[in-house]
């Protein structure tokens, strides 16, 4: 997503929700753009002496009403300067007694956005500290995080992680391995014209792992690596659980779980 459409999009959630963030002078407002685009598409080490600046003038807030859906009730998490928008994070709760596991109330984080300029790991803690802040005052006995995975398929490629499936586990065959590297590549199998449902049911087994191994890389602007920052746990893998073309390129449509630990 562009630098132009992610601060649209957070400018206009945030406008439409509400908020009672204070608006910074125009030249103090100048000033945190040029800031921002400055460092944007820089070294992370840049953005990270930004991110440290900025650190003692950010707030985060949740932001208007939580809106009932389909999938829960819907809540979101601003973190800002001022007016300026960096972070946003959303989140799905569901009160015991609707279709939650043993009956708990039990919420979801997700959708983790952050204005490239700041390390999504950064921007991301305090958003999660306030969500789970706000969750728990809310009754939630249970909150978990869902993680998307871009880059994973590359870094497949890269390491040409098929090659080191282990070939004594259980259930191995070396088909796996040849559907692991297609699907990594976007690539119909040898004999198959397209790269269907097949391929990925067969590399399922021996992709997984590898997916697992990637969600425990340290990577500052990762959702994964947020969670486990904030203190979850790595729970799962979510097999084609986004199968939209982009995901499924860029993670054979996995996502990650990670579960928090409940505060005493």
């Amino acid at each position: 997503m562009s630098v132009h459409l992610w601060v649209c999009g957070v400018h206009n959630h945030v406008r439409r929700c509400g908020s009672s963030a204070q608006a910074l002078s125009s030249s103090a407002a100048q000033s945190l753009t040029s800031a921002l685009a400055r460092v944007r598409g820089g070294p992370l080490q840049a953005r990270r002496e930004l991110a440290a600046e900025l650190s003692a003038q950010w707030t985060a807030a949740s932001i208007g009403k939580a809106l009932p859906t389909n999938a829960g009730d819907s809540h979101s998490f601003v973190l800002q300067i001022g007016a300026t928008n960096l972070a946003l994070l959303r989140a799905a709760y569901w009160p015991a007694g609707r279709g939650t596991e043993g009956d708990v109330s039990t919420a979801i984080l997700f959708g983790v956005q952050c204005d490239p300029a700041i390390p999504l790991v950064t921007a991301g803690l305090p958003l999660v500290e306030m969500a789970r802040l706000h969750l728990g005052l809310h009754g939630a006995q249970r909150i978990m995080a869902i993680a998307a995975m871009p880059g994973l398929c590359k870094w497949v490629v890269k390491a040409a992680a098929w090659e080191r499936i282990d070939s004594a586990a259980n259930g191995f065959n070396h088909e796996q391995l040849v559907a692991v590297e297609a699907v990594a590549r976007g690539q119909p199998r040898p004999g198959h014209s397209v790269l269907g449902h097949e391929t990925f049911n067969a590399a399922r087994p021996a992709f997984e792992p590898l997916a697992y191994d990637f969600a425990l890389r340290d990577d500052d602007d990762a959702e994964v690596s947020l969670y486990r920052a904030a203190g979850a746990t790595l729970v799962g893998i979510n097999w084609m659980h986004d199968t939209s073309p982009e995901s499924l390129r860029e993670s054979a449509g996995c996502t990650a779980s990670f579960e928090f630990p409940i505060d005493e």
